[in-house]
């Protein structure tokens, strides 16, 4: 599963924080009309900081007044909207607000393809995260549309060795196999991470992401010791990384069906504990449960339970679209 990324972590990210929250506070008392521009700014930079902590709310609240901003300042047809629209969509999609994401990337698309044109690489890039909520929302058509579309505009951009290709090679592949293609997805797997080697090097945290999709498609084709055999290559390369937490985040999952649970536990909590991490609260929930329904199985009730309410009160504040996962786990914790 590919998680958002957000960059920043304690101690520096509450102080950040502070300075940005007295700047914008300053900005909005101080600057007028004339000085829209930097009050957009500085409630952009706030907002970045408040991600970077994980207050997404208040990231979210200062996207949309920036927005307002730059709308009354420059039209809502200007191209730097789309950046602002593409970075709502994202904290809408961590919050659960699917149909509200997809609308903020839609926009982002239609203002860049009429002000860069559709064939722009900053346009396909766009395409790129609309697919991912295409993806997200289970509407496979339209997110593997979005990703080839994006990979042939870079392709066309940049070469077919580029190591922007990376990203819409993988996407592709990981749509084809939710749709139930594994088969085709392989070689799209095997491109991402044959151009992560190469421009990256064996050992490198790109290189253990690819490994890790390419891990969960052949083990899904039956091939289970080569999947575990590139998950632990990735573990190694992870192990002898700091930070990593999206990809720490994959290799638990990854580990867990490897049937390694103890290494997967800890994957998960190093992934957890880590600042960076910005996932979607039912992803949390569903893998700590998981985890939960494992370590029972496998005799210990404490880790068990202490798994099971961390994954409720992910589902909790997923919020009422997830109430029938949060309900398992609470009767499951009840029995």
């Amino acid at each position: 599963m590919h998680l958002v990324h957000v960059t920043g972590g304690p101690p520096r990210a509450a102080e950040t924080e502070a300075l940005w929250a007295r700047l914008a506070e300053a900005g909005g008392a101080g600057l007028g009309e004339g000085a829209l521009d930097l009050r957009a700014s500085l409630l952009q930079h706030r907002s970045q900081a408040a991600s970077a902590r994980g207050a997404h709310a208040a990231a979210r609240a200062d996207l949309e007044a920036a927005l307002a901003l730059e709308t009354r300042r420059l039209g809502a047809d200007h191209p730097a909207l789309a950046g602002i629209h593409e970075q709502l969509g994202e904290l809408e999609l961590l919050a659960g607000r699917d149909d509200e994401a997809l609308a903020h990337h839609a926009r982002a698309v239609a203002v860049a393809e009429a002000t860069l044109g559709p064939d722009h690489p900053s346009t396909a890039r766009r395409i790129l995260a609309r697919g991912q909520v295409h993806e997200h929302r289970g509407d496979l058509q339209a997110a593997l549309a979005d990703d080839r579309r994006a990979l042939a505009s870079w392709e066309r951009a940049y070469g077919d060795a580029h190591p922007r290709l990376i990203w819409p090679a993988t996407c592709v592949g990981r749509v084809l196999r939710k749709a139930g293609a594994p088969a085709e997805a392989e070689p799209y797997y095997a491109r991402a991470l044959a151009l992560a080697e190469r421009h990256h090097g064996p050992t490198t945290p790109p290189v253990a992401a690819a490994l890790l999709e390419l891990a969960g498609l052949v083990r899904e084709l039956g091939r289970a010791e080569e999947a575990r055999a590139l998950d632990r290559r990735a573990q190694a390369i992870l192990d002898a990384t700091p930070g990593e937490a999206p990809s720490r985040f994959d290799l638990a999952e990854a580990l867990l069906a490897d049937g390694e649970l103890q290494a997967a536990t800890r994957a998960f909590a190093q992934a957890r504990g880590d600042p960076s991490l910005a996932a979607p609260r039912e992803a949390l929930g569903r893998l700590g449960f998981a985890l939960a329904q494992a370590q029972a199985a496998a005799g210990d009730a404490w880790q068990a339970h202490r798994l099971a309410e961390r994954a409720q009160a992910d589902y909790r504040d997923a919020g009422e679209a997830h109430a029938a996962a949060r309900r398992e786990v609470e009767a499951w914790l009840r029995r």
